[in-house]
C-alpha cells in the first residue's frame, strides 16, 4: 500500500540521517569540540520527510526507486 511504500522510504531516509549524525557526533568527540544549544521555534517543524531527501541530496534516488515500485513521490508525502 501507499502508506507502506511511505513507512519503508522514511525508515530509510532515517537510517541516513542517524548515519550522518553519529559520524559527526563522533568527528566532535575525537576532536573535543566545543558545542552551543538553543531551541528556535523555527526548528520545530512538522513535515520533514522531503526536506530531509532534499538535504541528503537523494531525492532523484527515491523517486527513481518509489516509480519501480510504482509510486510517485508526491503521493506519498501526505502520510507523514
Amino acid at each position: 500500500s501507499k502508506e507502506d511504500a511511505y513507512r519503508a522510504a522514511s525508515l530509510a531516509v532515517r537510517d541516513r540521517l542517524l548515519e550522518s549524525f553519529n559520524d559527526t557526533n563522533a568527528w566532535y568527540a575525537q576532536n573535543d569540540v566545543k558545542r552551543g544549544y538553543y531551541l528556535s521555534a523555527e526548528y520545530l517543524l512538522g513535515r520533514a520527510f522531503q526536506n530531509a531527501l532534499v538535504n541528503l541530496d537523494l531525492e532523484p534516488a527515491f523517486k527513481e526507486a518509489m516509480m519501480g515500485l510504482g509510486f510517485e513521490m508526491e503521493e506519498l508525502y501526505p502520510f507523514e
